[in-house]
């Protein structure tokens, strides 16, 4: 599995650090504008902008997604939510 690393990378919703990005279904791949990405401590899905910084994915990029890309999405999304420290 192929890790790309990111020095200066945070979440914006929650202000993790987040320096590290992998493919969920590519070992060989590195992350480009306009991938998504997951917050591995909030479970937001992220957006990777011109400058590989993190923002919040635009609707028009969760809209273009397929079904199998959205539950891939959602499984993550679950798993990180399932291990977060519960109040």
């Amino acid at each position: 599995m192929k890790i790309k690393e990111f020095p200066n990378a945070a979440c914006p919703f929650c202000g993790a650090k987040l320096d590290r990005a992998t493919c969920a279904e590519n070992d060989h791949s590195e992350p480009t504008p306009g991938d998504l990405s997951i917050c591995m401590y909030c479970a937001e899905v992220l957006e990777f902008n011109a400058d590989m910084q993190l923002k919040q994915a635009s609707l028009s990029t969760l809209l273009e997604l397929d079904q199998k890309q959205h539950a891939l999405i959602d499984k993550a999304v679950q798993r990180i939510r399932a291990r977060r420290p519960q109040p």
